[in-house]
């Protein structure tokens, strides 16, 4: 019994090298934008930001707030569903317009 030889077809080697060169690269890119969020914000620290006062707000537009995320949520979701349709059509293009 031979053992088998996982690299002997050299496409297979190209293959594995192409996604261990990818691998290291995104992984660097990923390392290289790990930054503080706050960096930038040097001499803002007096400043107001609207959502740093939520008491402000009154019951009518809480509620507001709160409908305007609840429709970007269902839209990010719905945008996601056809986003996952449209994959689906690509991999079954083959089998419903054969050629």
């Amino acid at each position: 019994m031979a053992i088998p030889k996982p690299f002997a077809d050299p496409r297979c080697a190209i293959a594995a090298a192409i996604f261990a060169l990818l691998l290291v690269l995104s992984a660097q890119q990923a390392w290289t934008q790990d930054l503080s969020m706050h960096d930038d914000h040097g001499g803002h620290e007096g400043m107001s930001m609207a959502m740093d006062e939520p008491a402000q707000m009154d019951a009518a537009q809480k509620s507001k707030l709160l409908a305007d995320k609840k429709e970007s949520e269902f839209n990010h979701h719905l945008a996601g569903f056809f986003v996952i349709l449209a994959g689906l059509f690509v991999f079954a293009k083959d089998t419903l317009f054969p050629a």
